[in-house]
């Protein structure tokens, strides 16, 4: 039986850029960024082809907030979600097994069986294990002591029939 048994500590920095990874990289968000930013550099070309009026308001302002205020939203909504969490801040204890996942740390003890997992997705230095549409645990990938530990992760995950998994590479 393969199980895997480790600590680790979330960090912000990471954990954050994991969030605008996963933020940014939808279709829709794609595509709306990119309309606006090609808008906003229209009127900046028309702007400097006019003779510069004035900026302040109308489509320009409009799409300089959007533009500004959706990253500095997330980020803001990512800040308040990590210091709200101690599942990320403080030290956990984490073992994987063919079982499930079990965690445990100060004030708390998590467990759940893969059947009751929604969805497992792998990023570069991340495995996020969703329990539901909207909650999830992160394993950080710096945080196994052995890195052959990330390959046995992976085996687990790929001999579960039922997951719902999309894992780098596959």
């Amino acid at each position: 039986m393969d199980k895997v048994h480790f600590s680790q500590v979330v960090p912000f920095g990471p954990y954050l850029r994991l969030a605008f990874y996963r933020y940014f990289s939808r279709p829709l968000i794609i595509v709306l960024m990119a309309v606006c930013g090609l808008n906003l550099g229209y009127i900046l070309y028309s702007w400097v082809r006019e003779g510069g009026a004035n900026l302040s308001m109308g489509p320009f302002g409009i799409l300089l907030m959007l533009m500004v205020l959706l990253p500095l939203i997330l980020y803001l909504n990512t800040r308040a979600a990590y210091d709200s969490s101690h599942l990320l801040q403080e030290e956990v204890s984490v073992q994987v097994s063919d079982e499930g996942v079990a965690i445990e740390g100060e004030g708390f003890s998590y467990a759940t069986a893969w059947e009751h997992m929604y969805e497992v997705r792998e990023f570069a230095s991340w495995l996020v294990l969703y329990t539901s549409r909207f909650s999830a645990y992160y394993i950080y990938k710096p945080a196994l002591p052995d890195p052959s530990d990330w390959e046995i992760l992976r085996a687990i995950i790929r001999s579960k029939p039922d997951l719902n998994y999309k894992l780098k590479g596959e």
